[in-house]
């Protein structure tokens, strides 16, 4: 099982490094090889129930989200069939 690693959590401020995008990209680099995501973020950036649709659209669903500190998440999403 392919497991990939995605922290968004302190990145730049353009627009191309928005922590959705920069997620987006890292999918998109992993062309399917990954089987379970380990993502770690802040709310302010990408609400959580807005990670889980989104990663739903990408065939993961959330297993696992939990509250680091006041402002940052652990999500561990698997693959949706696997």
């Amino acid at each position: 099982m392919h497991e990939l690693e995605i922290d968004v959590r302190n990145i730049g401020s353009s627009c191309t490094q928005h922590p959705i995008i920069v997620l987006a990209n890292k999918l998109a680099e992993s062309k399917n090889s990954a089987r379970e995501l380990k993502i770690y973020f802040k709310a302010r950036d990408i609400p959580p129930q807005v990670l889980k649709l989104y990663l739903l659209r990408h065939g993961f669903e959330v297993k696992e989200l939990n509250q680091l500190d006041s402002e940052s998440f652990y999500a561990k999403a698997v693959k949706v069939g696997e």
